[in-house]
């Protein structure tokens, strides 16, 4: 497996935080818990028109933030959290 690069989006103020970290040939992916009103998505490209997908894995509370871990894949894959507040 080729290099791996792991990015974090931080808003100040203790607003969103989503992190990635490397752990072997997984990755987790977390944000607070207090985001009950949100779901994981990813796309393999970014862009204005990508398909973002679902996140389908289980997602367990670790240290209050909400976690999920997935296998690194060959290529890239781009996460975001999507608000249902209001559905």
């Amino acid at each position: 497996m080729g290099s791996v690069t792991a990015a974090l989006v931080r808003v100040k103020d203790g607003y969103l935080e989503l992190l990635c970290n490397l752990e072997g040939r997984f990755v987790a992916v977390s944000w607070p818990a207090a985001y009950t009103n949100s779901i994981l998505e990813w796309t393999d490209s970014p862009g204005v028109n990508q398909l973002w997908q679902m996140f389908a894995g289980t997602v367990c509370v670790v240290d209050g933030r909400n976690t999920v871990t997935c296998e690194l894949t060959f290529g890239a894959r781009f996460f975001r959290l999507k608000s249902t507040a209001g559905r």
